[in-house]
């Protein structure tokens, strides 16, 4: 498989501290913290570590055990990289085997979900994913918007996994995911490393390309027995919890729960079951025609379809550019899913995936019809006029309602707890923010929060969890001094309900 570099390392280094600082406002916006910065200890890992520190970025480091972890990274971790949290799963893996009733497969990865990726729940996660391992992730671009119930949303492209970002934003976890090396081949990391870094796990001198979990179902057959004759306990383990599991699985067929799988009669049947599937199926007979895509020999086909580079056709990057070009039009016209930037910063990434599209298709001897946007003021908004005349209406709105104006009026008379528990802060603070935004120009934010109505239920709520809470006795006088000064008695308190004074006497 052909590759491409496209750019070499120092400006790829640039770009990365570029858009790591770029990025770090809506980082902190997000937590205090900055960057939750997802490190395994692996060389992609190392590179994003180096990167976000050349970048002075505020950001903080987290390594997930999975309890499969090789030792020789657990050690490196720990001597080089002292300052980054370790956190443990709430299960091992032969706690989850058994909890699931089967081992991890390669398409029912469970183990990742429970033991690596649950972590930076509403954090702006910095990952070291990259197009260049895996086959998968080539076809991904610079930026993506998933949510929870909808397909994901391609904004910008470029893909570990072809599908991956520069940018993505995950509604579903409250996540935004940004991989600065994403477009970095092996070679380049190496380079970085050598240069930079200096140091790096001994397994890769010892014939790892790659360092994961011990036995990962998503490697080689081959490579898979390699590991697990290389650190013979933790095969050990995984035949222990196949026998645990056979054992839960025949307890539950004497209760008359379910019937058991005859296939599996001992944890070396799970075992073999686990690493080589089912049989091995028929591989087409060369040149013969293939009946399911009708297609013929590769050899015999034009030499552009032969083709692929980050395994991708020549068709595959056509569409790719013409998809590009349709959300760049999108963006343009009715401005970017997406709200912690400008509509500016996201033209001008996906004009910069174009331009990468567009230098791979020339490799393939294209040279006419792919035009080019011209590139906008990063602080380009789309739709400006429309985002101030909803952002002002909605202001003016809060500003009259009269339980927003209970909530500024109560807000001084609560306690930290009270207004931990209403969560009181919370709601004043996105209205004040849209008021901020509106005072500032602020276009990102009042598209944000400029929603007519957008927290009336918000505000709502809280008014009735703060009426629910008896006041102290300091806050009783400021009430009552307050319904003096007014010469008018609060008019919140229900009709024939006990006043809530008497519950504060």
């Amino acid at each position: 498989m052909e590759q491409l570099s496209l750019f070499s390392l120092e400006p790829k280094i640039e770009r990365a501290v570029e858009n790591l600082k770029l990025f770090e406002q809506a980082a902190l916006q997000m937590n205090p913290e900055g960057y939750y910065l997802a490190f395994s200890g692996g060389k992609d890992s190392q590179v994003i570590y180096h990167l976000a520190q050349m970048a002075g970025v505020k950001f903080k480091a987290y390594y997930h055990i999975t309890t499969v972890d090789p030792p020789e990274l657990v050690r490196f971790i720990r001597k080089e990289y002292p300052e980054v949290i370790q956190t443990r799963p709430e299960m091992s893996m032969w706690e989850l085997i058994l909890k699931k009733k089967y081992p991890p497969t390669r398409r029912v990865r469970y183990c990742c979900s429970e033991l690596k990726e649950h972590g930076g729940q509403d954090r702006f996660v910095i990952t070291g994913v990259r197009w260049a391992e895996s086959k998968k992730r080539k076809g991904r671009g610079l930026a993506e918007i998933t949510g929870k119930g909808v397909p994901a949303v391609v904004l910008l492209n470029n893909d570990n996994d072809e599908k991956r970002r520069l940018i993505e934003n995950c509604t579903l976890k409250g996540k935004r995911v940004l991989n600065p090396i994403i477009d970095w081949t092996d070679n380049e990391v190496w380079q970085f490393i050598h240069t930079y870094i200096h140091t790096y796990c001994e397994l890769y001198d010892c014939g790892f390309s790659r360092i994961g979990c011990i036995g990962c179902p998503l490697i080689s057959v081959k490579r898979r027995i390699w590991e697990l004759e290389r650190y013979p306990k933790y095969k050990q383990a995984y035949l222990n919890s196949f026998k645990r599991l056979l054992e839960q699985r025949a307890e539950s067929q004497e209760e008359g729960k379910r019937k058991v799988n005859d296939q599996w009669k001992t944890a070396e049947d799970v075992y073999k079951w686990w690493l080589y599937g089912g049989e091995k199926k028929e591989e087409q007979v060369h040149g013969q025609i293939g009946m399911d895509l009708q297609t013929e020999r590769r050899s015999e086909m034009p030499q552009r379809e032969q083709t692929e580079i980050r395994g991708k056709s020549f068709d595959a990057w056509m569409q790719t550019f013409r998809k590009l070009s349709y959300e760049w039009e999108k963006v343009w016209k009715y401005g970017a899913a997406d709200s912690m930037w400008a509509d500016g910063i996201t033209l001008n990434r996906i004009r910069q995936e174009m331009i990468q599209t567009k230098q791979i298709l020339e490799h393939f001897g294209v040279n006419d019809g792919l035009s080019l946007p011209d590139e906008v003021p990063r602080s380009y908004m789309a739709n400006e006029g429309e985002i101030r005349e909803q952002a002002e209406r909605a202001k003016q709105g809060y500003l009259q309602d009269e339980e927003y104006q209970f909530l500024c009026q109560m807000e001084p008379d609560l306690t930290n707890q009270q207004k931990d528990k209403t969560q009181i802060m919370i709601t004043l603070g996105k209205v004040r923010n849209l008021i901020r935004a509106v005072e500032e120009d602020n276009l990102v934010v009042m598209r944000e929060y400029g929603t007519e109505g957008q927290f009336s239920k918000q505000i709502s709520e809280t008014a009735k969890e703060i009426r629910r809470i008896p006041l102290t006795k300091r806050n009783v006088k400021s009430v009552r001094s307050e319904s003096a000064d007014n010469g008018s008695k609060e008019d919140w308190q229900l009709k024939g309900q006990m006043t809530i004074y008497d519950f504060a006497s």
